[in-house]
């Protein structure tokens, strides 16, 4: 599998985000594990990532695509 194209301006403000939102739930202490401030970072995390994670698979999509019309020709 290829890394995905980060020369994309929308994969590094995608990818970004996710390592944003991965550092604010790591410097959130454990003490305020599933107060208020912990499940604003969970969705926001969450939401990070589902982006992230549709931004790869249409890159697998897209890959497939061409690879399946470069066999045929």
């Amino acid at each position: 599998m290829q890394p995905p194209d980060l020369t994309d301006p929308n994969a590094r403000s995608l990818f970004r985000e996710l390592a944003l939102a991965i550092r604010a739930m790591k410097r959130i202490p454990a003490k305020h594990l599933c107060s208020g401030q912990w499940q604003v970072a969970r969705a926001r995390q969450e939401h990070a990532f589902e982006r992230w994670h549709g931004y790869l698979k249409r890159q697998a999509g897209t890959r497939k695509k061409y690879k399946a019309q470069a066999r045929a020709q």
